[in-house]
């Protein structure tokens, strides 16, 4: 009777291992997007600034 209860256990540790492993995993990906997602409004705003200014230049010169 008391095979299946620590087979079980095991399956049970194992798949909790294998759980906090994908939420380290997902917590990970989120953070590395989040990054890259604000290093690219960034550029963005740059490009828009630089294009303004020339805009701008050429407008008034």
């Amino acid at each position: 009777m008391m095979f299946p209860n620590n087979l079980n256990s095991s399956k049970e540790d194992e798949a909790k291992r294998k759980y906090e492993e994908t939420q380290r995993e997902i917590e990970g990906h989120s953070r590395s997007d989040l990054s890259r997602y604000v290093v690219d409004l960034l550029i963005a705003g740059g490009l828009v600034v630089a294009a303004l200014t020339v805009l701008m230049w050429i407008l008034y010169l």
